[in-house]
């Protein structure tokens, strides 16, 4: 990260403790409020690491633009981002070391609703940047499809069960709403920002779109490899790419073990799991999933490459398709910032 990111995630900590503190006189609130900002990879986490926050920015950069321009959009989809996590654990109910784990349901529903609201503020303060009013009202109505889609897929994620006759077609469609519409958003309305051409707009959200989809492959296998905080995929029934593919591919004795574990009422017990995975492993899902993240990966690639774009900032963008040059540049693991 160089200093102009610093720069950068300095201006999105500003704008958030401007929207925090004029939004509630309530202390225990404006308080509560705060928290999710402080979880890792948020941008009150003092750790270093990549933020969602930083892609407006170097998309923005990327076509030519100043990046401070994009500073309310930026703070719009950290605020996004934060929301979809409050509801992602509300719904999930898996991740007791939430900051908002504590807090009963309906609070943490209103925390969820007011973050979403500040992210509609937070575009409106584009025009105090000499942003046109009629860019603006268009940012705004991005931002209103976007929370339309991601509450979509959310819908379909809580619904997705393994169920015979499922296929990857079904998947895609319900990661391409839920896990490919925040990098979608955060790459569209950077270039939104800086340019009116519909075309490098388009290709700006292909890019984003296609990452994301990657990024949730890669956790699909991360998550079954090695389970993280206690939770299990697996045991939850959970719809994952190497799931799909195991059910619908995968023939014989252990076919029929899987789709029995799978369609079957009774808890999955941990004997069954660690079969499950071995059978995964044996059969060529997981190889079958990370094929399938490369693929989504240089499809991204092939977007960008169709934009104007240049500079050190397309070269970060870059760096988001390509995780073994990301480690490289920066010594960490960009799957593990993500995830």
């Amino acid at each position: 990260m160089n200093r102009t990111d610093t720069r950068k995630i300095d201006s999105v900590k500003d704008e958030l403790e401007s929207l925090l503190k004029g939004n509630s006189r309530a202390e225990d609130f404006g308080r509560i409020l705060r928290l999710p900002f402080q979880e890792p990879g948020k941008v009150f986490d003092e750790q270093p690491g990549f933020r969602w926050f930083l892609v407006p920015f170097w998309v923005c950069e990327s076509l030519g633009c100043s990046w401070e321009k994009a500073v309310p959009a930026a703070a719009a989809v950290e605020l996004m981002a934060t929301a979809g996590d409050v509801f992602d654990d509300i719904q999930d109910k898996d991740n007791p070391s939430s900051s908002l784990a504590s807090l009963p349901p309906a609070e943490s529903m209103n925390v969820g609703l007011t973050l979403i609201a500040l992210a509609f503020r937070s575009i409106s303060c584009s025009l105090e940047l000499g942003l046109p009013a009629d860019k603006v009202v268009r940012l705004s109505q991005f931002l209103s499809r976007f929370v339309s889609e991601g509450c979509e897929g959310q819908f379909q994620d809580y619904r997705l069960t393994a169920t015979p006759g499922m296929d990857e077609d079904t998947y895609f469609r319900v990661i391409d709403k839920k896990s490919g519409s925040l990098m979608k958003y955060a790459c569209s309305i950077g270039a939104q920002v800086a340019t009116d051409d519909p075309e490098c707009i388009e290709q700006y959200a292909e890019f984003g779109r296609c990452l994301g989809i990657a990024f949730q492959i890669h956790n699909d296998v991360a998550f079954l490899a090695s389970p993280q905080s206690g939770k299990s995929d697996i045991r939850e029934r959970k719809v994952t790419l190497p799931v799909v593919y195991g059910l619908s591919c995968i023939e014989g004795d252990r076919g029929d073990f899987l789709r029995r574990v799978y369609f079957g009422k009774e808890d999955i017990s941990e004997i069954e799991e660690r079969e499950v995975k071995e059978i995964l492993v044996a059969e060529g899902a997981l190889f079958y999933a990370n094929v399938q993240e490369k693929m989504w990966r240089l499809r991204a690639l092939d977007h960008l490459k169709a934009t104007p774009s240049s500079g050190v900032a397309r070269q970060s963008l870059e760096l988001l398709a390509l995780p073994e040059e990301y480690s490289r540049e920066t010594g960490s693991s960009l799957s593990d910032e993500i995830s």
